[in-house]
């Protein structure tokens, strides 16, 4: 598994639409209805719709991480509690840790190992 900035469990605000215009401007197609970039690390998009969802359904953009994704479109994403949708999240969405969980030490040895 490459490395992943946040765990399952953890509680993380995503950054707003505007934000994300801002930081990423020089690598960015903008269109009507999504952020487009592409880098050295692969593709990402973020969608119009996945900012409506954290408008009018989420509290302060603050999201729980269900899952992780492991190379979705060559990129390690995060799938959320919050909604049923399939939207998947990466790193440079995220504004900052919220809340950490605390790692369970049976399955850090195993994510260490790699196994």
């Amino acid at each position: 598994m490459k490395y992943m900035k946040y765990r399952v469990g953890d509680r993380v605000r995503i950054k707003t639409w505007n934000d994300m215009v801002r930081e990423y401007s020089s690598t960015t197609q903008f269109e009507r209805n999504y952020i487009f970039i592409q880098s050295p690390r692969g593709s990402f998009v973020f969608n119009f719709n996945m900012e409506e969802m954290l408008n009018n359904f989420i509290s302060d953009r603050i999201i729980t991480i269900k899952e992780i994704r492991e190379n979705y479109h060559q990129n390690n994403s995060y799938k959320i509690e919050e909604s049923t949708l399939d939207f998947y999240w990466q790193d440079w969405m995220i504004e900052r840790l919220v809340e950490r969980t605390e790692p369970d030490p049976i399955n850090s040895r195993f994510e260490i190992l790699d196994l």
